[in-house]
């Protein structure tokens, strides 16, 4: 029987990470307490992940394996943590990662000083061990940056997000639940890539105070064999779509212009994936791509304040209409 009400709900995400989970798993359970509960949602792998969960996760009353049969998507694992967790807070674990040793018990201190609607904490990057696989340059500095500790209001996490001062990825946070239900914010089903970038700055704009600590307590394995390394037409076109979401979304709010500004690195993104494709519509979405950067950067006076040098270059480089060709003899290298 649960003697304390839940205070954490972990909720492990997997598929076909048979030679990652055990990691995962020897992570978190040593800090599971009364206060937690961990649900893993296995979004049918097709190798023998389940059979390593079952063989090596000591299963009670806080421990949950929803093994599911077809395959559905992170989006939809995680929609369905959220739906079953019972705990004031989420925390996300991807089951190829994992996480410090102390991550549970620094959370529930944090929270138990203050109602915070959101936690957030840096992360470290690792090699795939698995693969015996060093890091690459782009993933040394993807979580090389180090984040401000301090309390946060709405405006403090937007404005940081926008910046690239915290990331959008769900894993380096723990949220309040009730934030996500009362405000039907969910993870999209509907695309394949750049759900967290469609989810991310709903949940902060809900926030009225958050806390952010520069502990690196997730541990983000670079999986070589990851499908977001390969690129494909719809990543692209999900990278496209999301980003106009979130220019209506904040459209003549005050928080329009570092919007704006927001999303122009990831239709950057969008660029060097659609333009490294071979899909039938790819050059039509390339000229699209082209023309938001470049309608969204004309008479941007703010450039400088929120994107790195290097951007704005590849900014420039794009009004000119050379960058796709950079992307082009890359990828051909």
């Amino acid at each position: 029987m649960r003697n304390f009400p839940v205070k954490i709900s972990i909720i492990v995400n997997t598929f076909n990470v048979s030679k990652y989970i055990n990691r995962t798993i020897e992570s978190v359970w040593p800090q599971l307490t009364n206060e937690t509960e961990l649900i893993i949602i296995d979004d049918g792998s097709t190798d023998d992940t389940v059979k390593k969960i079952k063989k090596n996760m000591p299963f009670s009353y806080n421990v949950h394996l929803v093994a599911q049969v077809h395959n559905k998507g992170i989006s939809a694992e995680r929609n369905y943590g959220i739906l079953r967790a019972t705990g004031k807070y989420i925390l996300f674990i991807d089951g190829d990662d994992y996480i410090d040793l102390q991550t549970i018990s620094k959370l529930i201190d944090i929270v138990k000083q203050n109602d915070f609607d959101i936690v957030g904490y840096n992360m470290e990057a690792v090699p795939d061990y698995v693969n015996k696989n060093s890091l690459s340059g782009r993933e040394k500095k993807y979580v090389s940056s180090e984040l401000k500790s301090g309390v946060y209001t709405k405006e403090q996490l937007l404005n940081s997000l926008f910046k690239n001062k915290l990331k959008h990825n769900p894993v380096s946070y723990m949220f309040k639940r009730e934030l996500f239900l009362n405000n039907d914010i969910f993870f999209p089903e509907n695309i394949n890539y750049g759900e967290d970038y469609a989810t991310i700055y709903k949940f902060f704009n809900l926030v009225k105070k958050g806390k952010v600590v520069n502990e690196r307590l997730y541990k983000y394995v670079q999986r070589t064999s990851s499908a977001t390394h390969k690129p494909r037409v719809k990543y692209a076109q999900d990278n496209l779509q999301v980003s106009r979401e979130i220019l209506q979304y904040f459209e003549n709010t005050d928080y329009s212009s570092g919007a704006k500004n927001y999303v122009i690195p990831r239709l950057i993104t969008a660029l060097s994936i659609a333009v490294r494709t071979n899909a039938s519509n790819s050059k039509i979405l390339v000229r699209e791509i082209e023309s938001e950067i470049n309608s969204l950067s004309r008479g941007n006076y703010h450039l400088r304040e929120y994107l790195t040098s290097n951007l704005i270059l590849k900014v420039y480089l794009n009004n000119a209409g050379l960058l796709k060709y950079i992307y082009y003899i890359k990828g051909l290298s």
